[in-house]
């Protein structure tokens, strides 16, 4: 276990010392706060089901389910059960990484809908650029963020599997 921890410290401590730049020192943060991406985040949404119709409709209902659910678990279960401090010492646990958790969960639940590479891209691009901004702002370890992807990705194939058996079977 030692090497485990030794291993996320080293990691940490590369990406917030070591790759720190002033463009990063301002960008992370405001990567970090969730308030950040709420008007982009709407706007997609918005964008999401007025030019995808029902496929944007379906999109944005198992993404909005599966982040909600992600986030519930993650923040009520599984935070107060491992109980693991943060680096910078904050309040609440840090395992694992809701941010990461619900932008993997929403990233995985979307891409089920939009096959385009460039969409794909896209959301995981965000996904990796929001967990990367938690470790670098120390408000996580990198294996709280490594956790909340993997959590996340695996809460967004069930919902995409569950949608898949309930209206794509059901219609051949």
């Amino acid at each position: 276990m030692n090497i485990f921890i030794s291993a996320d410290n080293a990691l940490l401590a590369l990406i917030s010392e070591t790759l720190k730049n002033g463009f990063f020192d301002f960008l992370m943060p405001l990567v970090s706060d969730s308030k950040s991406w709420i008007v982009p985040i709407l706007a997609a949404c918005a964008a999401m089901v007025y030019f995808g119709k029902k496929k944007g409709l379906a999109a944005f209902l198992v993404c909005l389910l599966t982040v909600v659910v992600t986030d519930a678990v993650c923040g009520n279960v599984l935070k107060p059960l491992f109980e693991r401090a943060r680096p910078s010492g904050g309040l609440s646990p840090s395992f694992p990484s809701n941010h990461a958790a619900n932008m993997f969960a929403a990233a995985l639940s979307l891409s089920y809908f939009w096959t385009n590479r460039f969409a794909r891209s896209a959301f995981y691009f965000i996904a990796v650029l929001v967990g990367y901004s938690r470790v670098y702002t120390l408000s996580h370890y990198p294996s709280d963020v490594l956790g909340g992807a993997l959590i996340g990705s695996v809460f967004a194939l069930g919902s995409v599997l569950l949608y898949g058996k309930l209206f794509k079977e059901g219609k051949k």
